[in-house]
């Protein structure tokens, strides 16, 4: 039995950390026990066999637990800095009579302003590095400049640490990583510097941002900051975990190592790589001073060539890897764990029923409901028509021999001296065409990640079977619904409805009592009981699917629909709905109200210290609120005057003037477009 102590353990990291050490399901008499602090900005729970948490008041008892600990993990990511400086010091100072391991997590921005490695062309490069370089066409860069060698760009590995340079940001951190490999001096205590990769996977927060836009897709093109070739370091979390569980399982003779995958993805590959798995894969360049304030812009800007540490595919026990190539890679998987780690449940439902029953209305609802696509028919045709997809041309090309052939038919039977009118002739698409428009909308990443309404076909049972069925004969679980909605109603109701719409709504439509009767008899015969109606086709694969009368009231079919449909829960959401926004709002005025009664009271009975509190608790609610209203003065200032600044403070730290903030003042004067 070990005692073993990692901080943050409720974060995805601490999470993975403790499951690759965790032995209770292997020896439960002897099982480890693991002591942890809580990242309070997570806001998550520790894993249930956590031994004993302890809360940052207990610093005293804190410090005793940890000393007294085998193992210790801490994780810069989400430590206290200054805590860790005082706890390594201890560790350096105190003697040991048994063996301790302590493993310092740290990460690639301690190494953020290293000047590149160069070689000169020429130069030899051993087998094993050359390798590594060509993993990617950005690690083999050339110069050619006047009067001097070509040269080339070259990996960092782990034995060159002592060169690394840190961004100003993280100067602190590498200092905390030169204490802890100072405490190896320390008999009985081994401490290894852990510098990890740009983290992705589960639920980390970095990348997750470029991920959730891409899920939504309510943005146009995913945003990458220009150029785009810098070469990002990362390490997927549950390969972090096991470098942990390595370290200790095969202690290594060096102290600092370098944890990161085996890729060479550049900035704008990953990118890219997350639109076209989750979206439509369109990346759009942005300059930094644009996106300086969003939390990834620090992460996304890093260029840095840096191998991860051999030790980890030593031949006679190698690591075994999660995400071994990196992201691009590994974009599927990621995508997976993305929707499984959020609760992304998708909502995939089939409309069917007669026409004018209301399959167009209630769908409408639907997709603003679960902000999911609603698809119809006739907006599928239009958009692979303007697609430049092989399906678009394909349909495009079938439709305009149809129509030759309409045009030459009637040419042949057409009257002497007669003229056609050539637009009018507007072949439809042909139903096999149609099942291939449908299968490859629900094939897109949107629909896959997130789900659709689909309205109104297939139609009949051929149809259905045609659109769910792959090659190999197999149902195709990834785009077949999960619930299937009929609308049912009388002919007579049907056909009352549809006399009582507005005449432009019945204008230059199928809605006359002529088409009406047509279109329902064409419905009702593809749902004949005994001749394999549509809906046959859903019961024979055991699908849950719910009867709604049209002739019942909205409010009521729509509220049964949706508790038909979160049956097994509630879809998660990443943005609120306009109900659950209205209820926000209002919940925040009602606290503004409540606290100007309050004040109200007290002034009234003249304390004054409580008075004071509750003024400055309200106009603290009243400041977020007018927080939302001052977005365009933001947008002002981001735009108009902070690219000057940010130019400026470049400029001053690189000239470092006697006086900055003349220098400034006089630079963003120069600046200004009023000389």
């Amino acid at each position: 039995m070990l005692k073993i102590f990692i901080s943050s353990i409720n974060t995805p990291l601490g999470h993975s950390i403790y499951e690759e050490l965790r032995n209770d399901d292997v020896d439960p008499e002897n099982c480890h026990r693991i002591y942890a602090t809580l990242d309070s900005s997570d806001g998550t729970t520790p894993p249930e066999g956590t031994y004993e948490v302890i809360h940052a008041d207990r610093k005293k008892e804190q410090l005793k637990i940890i000393l007294d600990c085998d193992i210790v993990i801490l994780d810069l990511h989400t430590g206290d800095l200054e805590e860790f400086e005082e706890l390594l010091k201890r560790f350096k100072d105190t003697h040991f009579s048994s063996a301790k391991t302590v493993i310092l997590i740290s990460n690639v921005f301690t190494w953020g302003d290293t000047p590149e490695k160069t070689i000169s062309a020429d130069e030899g490069v051993s087998v094993v590095e050359e390798s590594k370089i060509e993993t990617s066409q950005d690690l083999i860069q050339t110069e050619n400049l006047p009067g001097k060698k070509k040269k080339r760009f070259v990996p960092f590995d782990d034995t060159e640490c002592i060169m690394r340079r840190a961004y100003p940001k993280y100067e602190s951190w590498k200092n905390i990583e030169n204490l802890a490999l100072t405490c190896n001096k320390n008999e009985n205590l081994r401490c290894y510097v852990l510098c990890a990769g740009i983290m992705y996977g589960l639920g980390e927060i970095i990348f997750s941002q470029h991920f959730m836009s891409a899920w939504l897709g309510e943005i146009e093109a995913l945003p990458f900051i220009a150029p785009g070739d810098n070469v990002i370091p990362t390490v997927h979390i549950t390969d972090l975990a096991r470098m942990v569980a390595y370290i200790l399982a095969y202690p290594p003779n060096q102290r600092y190592i370098v944890g990161c995958d085996h890729s060479a993805d550049t900035q704008l590959m990953i990118v890219q790589a997350i639109s076209s798995a989750m979206s439509d894969g369109k990346v759009k360049a942005v300059d930094f001073v644009d996106v300086m304030l969003e939390n990834w812009s620090e992460y996304l800007s890093l260029h840095l060539l840096v191998n991860t540490s051999p030790i980890f595919d030593d031949p006679a026990h190698p690591m075994e890897w999660h995400c071994s190539k990196g992201i691009v890679s590994c974009i599927d998987l990621l995508n997976q764990e993305f929707n499984s780690f959020r609760a992304l449940r998708s909502v995939k439902v089939f409309v069917t029923g007669p026409p004018v029953s209301g399959k167009s209305h209630y769908s409408r609802k639907l997709a603003e409901k679960y902000s999911v696509p609603h698809l119809h028919i006739s907006s599928l045709i239009h958009e692979i028509l303007q697609s430049s997809s092989e399906l678009g041309e394909k349909v495009r090309k079938k439709l305009a021999d149809l129509k030759q052939h309409m045009i030459e038919e009637a040419e042949s039977k057409k009257k002497k001296n007669q003229e056609l009118d050539y637009s009018k002739f507007n072949p439809r698409v042909p139903e096999d065409l149609v099942c291939e428009i449908v299968k490859w909308k629900l094939n897109s990443n949107i629909c896959r990640n997130r789900g659709y309404i689909l309205e109104g076909w297939p139609r009949k049972f051929e149809d259905a079977k045609r659109l769910f069925t792959k090659e190999d004969e197999n149902l195709d679980k990834d785009i077949y619904p999960d619930s299937v909605i009929i609308i049912k109603a009388t002919n007579e109701f049907l056909i009352a409805r549809a006399k009582s719409m507005p005449e432009q709504m019945v204008l230059g439509t199928h809605y006359n009592d002529e088409g009406m009767k047509r279109r329902l008899q064409a419905f009702r015969d593809a749902n004949i009981p005994d001749k394999q109606p549509l809906i046959e086709y859903f019961l024979s694969h055991k699908s849950e699917t719910i009867e709604i009368e049209a002739s019942v009231e909205e409010m009521i079919s729509l509220e049964n629909i949706e508790k038909f449909i979160e049956r097994n829960g509630k879809p998660f959401k990443f943005t609120p709905d306009e109900e659950e926004k209205a209820q926000e709002v209002l919940m925040q005025l009602e606290s503004v109200r409540n606290l100007k009664e309050e004040e109200s009271k007290r002034v009234e009975q003249g304390n004054n210290v409580e008075y004071l509190i509750m003024m400055e608790q309200m106009r603290a609610r009243e400041n977020n609120l007018l927080e939302l209203r001052s977005q365009p003065v933001r947008n002002y200032l981001m735009e108009k005057v902070a690219p000057a600044i940010t130019e400026g403070l470049f400029k001053l730290c690189k000239d470092q003037p006697q006086d900055p903030v003349l220098f400034l003042a006089k630079f963003l004067k120069s600046k200004s477009i009023t000389k």
